[in-house]
């Protein structure tokens, strides 16, 4: 498993009803992150 990676300059701090905890890896598709619900 890899090692979850900070947030950069410019990556997104939030998307849509999530907030963006940290990046997790990149590929041919785009970035991808780790990020957790607002709410319950």
């Amino acid at each position: 498993m890899r090692a979850i990676e900070p947030l950069r300059p410019g990556d997104p701090r939030r998307l849509g009803g999530y907030r963006v905890i940290g990046r997790i890896d990149r590929g041919g598709q785009g970035e991808v992150y780790l990020a957790e619900a607002d709410g319950p």
